[in-house]
């Protein structure tokens, strides 16, 4: 890397918000000299990244029009004009290398600062990057205590036999957890799944926990037929409504910190790809969902269980995708346990925290 090099754009962070962005815009960006940063010494491409929306601009895998929860015994199956799409990140990616080959890229490089005097510095550890225009999709610096986070491990599993499950499994809900817990199950084909157990709290498991609940799970729905790991994934994604409010020319947010992270969900891929940042409304819904399941976690199972029974498909499809219309909000909300959420209504956070605003490109 030349020291004296000035770049026309830098792109911070290579995740799937970069990637598609530039994908998006590459028409606009042509004879400019383009950098992309990274923390990590390769693009993590083992994600799975799967939504509700009624149309996707990238490569996928799979959509799915059916869908179902299961509440221990109990199934319900769902139909939806608002498909489930599985997202193809490898395709992603290689479209992604083709459009960049002359593009630079910059492995292990650890922002410490941004500095903004004519031309941004991005200051790294031991050397600088100039650039006249940023997109930044670092996730913002938040507190370690006070946030709900959507935690999981999941593994990829081939089995000997044919597993015979069509649908996707948003939610099997365990009861028996005292926060919300739930395996989520995605068949990719005849023989492979994809199960993942996510819990919804504050304190993040071990592997070995994690792992303890993904073996039971499987011993008990799949004990007749033997199976492989092939690989395993694991995530945590704090639930907070981000508000950017950073006033800088030339310097924009992407992602989770551009503000398209659904608080209740953890969604936010598919919101950023087709530009649908959550409502004022939305995210105060959000946080009210929040606070109920951090005053009394024993009672996130309930709640769910109870909403899944109670919602149709259409609407639940809808709800969870980008663009929720206002009916299927209110038909969602009335589908929760009302008495529950009347009971915790002028109860305080009592240390949570929902929101958070980001005022300087360091946060």
């Amino acid at each position: 890397m030349s020291s004296n090099k000035v770049y026309d754009i830098a792109y911070i962070g290579i995740g799937l918000s970069t990637i598609t962005h530039y994908i998006k815009n590459k028409n606009l960006f042509k004879n400019k000299n383009i950098c992309f940063i990274e923390k990590f010494p390769s693009i993590n491409n083992c994600k799975t990244i799967a939504g509700f929306a009624k149309e996707i601009s990238i490569p996928y895998i799979k959509r799915y029009t059916e869908f179902e929860c299961r509440f221990g015994h109990e199934k319900k199956i769902y139909n939806s004009h608002t498909p489930y799409y599985l997202v193809d990140l490898k395709k992603t990616l290689e479209i992604f290398f083709d459009e960049t080959i002359n593009c630079d890229f910059f492995y292990n490089f650890n922002v410490k600062k941004i500095h903004e005097r004519g031309l941004y510095k991005i200051i790294g550890q031991g050397e600088d990057i100039l650039a006249i225009e940023i997109f930044d999709s670092r996730p913002p610096y938040l507190p370690k205590k006070g946030i709900i986070k959507q935690h999981f491990l999941g593994w990829y599993i081939y089995f000997e036999d044919k597993h015979k499950l069509k649908n996707p499994i948003l939610m099997d809900i365990d009861p028996e957890q005292k926060d919300l817990c739930f395996t989520y199950v995605l068949p990719i084909d005849p023989q492979t799944l994809l199960t993942e157990v996510t819990f919804y709290s504050e304190n993040i498991l071990s592997t070995e926990q994690y792992e303890f609940l993904l073996k039971s799970y499987l011993q008990k729905n799949f004990s007749n037929n033997p199976y492989k790991i092939m690989k395993k994934e694991k995530g945590a994604i704090p639930l907070v409504n981000i508000r950017p409010e950073i006033k800088a020319s030339n310097y924009h947010c992407l992602g989770i910190r551009g503000g398209y992270l659904r608080a209740s969900t953890g969604y936010s891929v598919i919101s950023f790809l087709n530009q649908s940042r959550p409502t004022r409304f939305l995210q105060y819904l959000d946080s009210f969902l929040l606070k109920v399941l951090w005053r009394s976690p024993e009672k996130g199972h309930l709640i769910f269980t109870h909403f899944l029974k109670k919602i149709n498909g259409e609407t639940l499809a809808n709800f969870m995708s980008d663009k929720p219309s206002l009916i299927n909000i209110f038909r969602s909300a009335f589908s929760m346990p009302l008495s529950i959420f009347a009971f915790h209504l002028f109860k305080q956070k009592k240390g949570l925290q929902t929101f958070t605003t980001l005022k300087d490109k360091n946060d």
